[in-house]
């Protein structure tokens, strides 16, 4: 997940791995799902500017971690929030000038991600992908490739 900063150069094909930015001018990311290990097999992503306790971040469909992940990004000297479950990176070759937190959220729930956006009401809406053969049981359940209104529990 990188913030981007007009004429900057973010490496990319070759700076894909934490040891590609040593030496380098590139643009660090703020996130990378190559450290710590996770799956992210990121899709549709938005900014939640609607209603709700995720308004404010920054929230991305995982395909094959068939979850939500919500990012929140904090300046430097602000506390982070980190919870249970939340993973901050902050390793020396990522971005500096903002901390970001995620945190995983309906994880095998509603399958795989494909998209989320934020609607016109101010809800949040998902959108999955579980009928081309990748999800982890099978399949068609009722419940596949469906549009949902994700709520506060």
């Amino acid at each position: 997940m990188n913030r981007l900063v007009p004429g900057e150069d973010y490496g990319w094909p070759e700076a894909r791995r934490p040891e590609s930015y040593a030496g380098t001018d590139y643009h660090r990311p703020l996130a990378s799902g190559a450290v710590p290990q996770t799956v992210w097999a990121p899709s549709g992503a938005t900014f939640h500017d609607g209603d709700g306790p995720l308004a404010g971040r920054y929230l991305v469909g995982a395909l094959a971690g068939q979850q939500l992940v919500a990012f929140t990004l904090t300046r430097e000297g602000e506390t982070p929030p980190l919870g249970e479950t939340g993973v901050r990176y902050e390793a020396d070759w990522l971005d500096d000038e903002y901390t970001a937190t995620s945190h995983t959220l309906l994880t095998d729930e509603l399958g795989r991600i494909r998209h989320v956006e934020t609607g016109p009401d101010g809800a949040l809406y998902a959108i999955t992908s579980n009928r081309d053969g990748r999800a982890g049981e099978e399949f068609p359940r009722e419940r596949d490739d469906v549009l949902v209104r994700i709520t506060a529990a």
